[in-house]
């Protein structure tokens, strides 16, 4: 078995952490905003990908350099990039959601654009 715990730095726990928190709430956002019918509240879900976009390639590039450092870690390290990778996917599909509510209060199509 491969231990994810053994194979990255200290801090790495941290900030995956921390960007599933970031994910989580995202989507909680995405949802009020949705229930709620608020165009604004949907807009601080787009600023905040931005942020999770930033936090995640760095994350990655942080990774990177672990592998290389550390290539016989390499198979654990690439557990921690996906798991990476699919909190970065779950604030997409919470961006997604609030693009869809811009569209419907506002009629506005923000899909592909900064707010």
């Amino acid at each position: 078995a491969i231990s994810l715990r053994e194979a990255a730095p200290d801090r790495i726990g941290a900030r995956l952490r921390e960007l599933a928190e970031k994910a989580r709430s995202m989507v909680r956002h995405s949802l009020e905003a949705l229930m709620n019918m608020d165009a604004d509240m949907a807009r601080a879900v787009l600023e905040a990908d931005n942020e999770v976009d930033e936090d995640y390639y760095a994350l990655v590039g942080e990774l990177k350099q672990h592998m290389a450092a550390r290539p016989d870690k390499n198979e654990a390290t690439v557990g921690w990039l996906l798991a990476a990778k699919h909190i970065e996917r779950i604030a997409d599909l919470a961006t997604n959601i609030a693009e869809d509510t811009i569209y419907t209060v506002d009629g506005e199509i923000v899909r592909h654009r900064s707010c």
